[in-house]
């Protein structure tokens, strides 16, 4: 009796705990991101705001970082740099894309945040791009 009590003990302190937020949980804070990001650009002034969120594959992303004659704002080297690290490392950080699109005064906008993810706490950071203006 006393080797079970002593190996249920080991098991609960002494195993380590890995516990990551599911998709959905994941999802879910990337999706309050969104909100905040819209809820920010009303208060700018921009009308018909909307926003898209989407976890990226790596040809996604391979496409979305070629630098494009239509781009307003290109990333630079670092910033490509953080979105290949974090996605090679899907244990310790996962990429969502939010693509926020807009109006304002007659023209249009879409503007790219990469989120970088920590599965395990939910802590992000995050890089906001400009892609499109018109």
């Amino acid at each position: 009796m006393r080797l079970y009590l002593i190996l249920a003990l080991c098991l609960g302190f002494c195993a380590p705990v890995y516990a990551q937020l599911s998709s959905n949980e994941q999802l879910n804070l990337v999706e309050d991101i969104a909100k905040n990001d819209r809820r920010e650009m009303w208060r700018g002034g921009f009308e018909e705001v909307s926003s898209q969120v989407e976890r990226p594959t790596k040809n996604e992303i391979d496409e979305a970082i070629k630098l494009s004659p239509m781009d307003a704002e290109p990333l630079a080297t670092d910033e490509i740099a953080a979105i290949y690290s974090c996605y090679n490392a899907p244990a310790r950080c996962v990429v969502y894309t939010i693509y926020l699109y807009s109006e304002m005064y007659g023209g249009s906008g879409t503007s790219r945040r990469w989120v970088f993810l920590d599965p395990a706490t939910g802590a992000y950071e995050s890089i906001l791009q400009s892609v499109y203006e018109e």
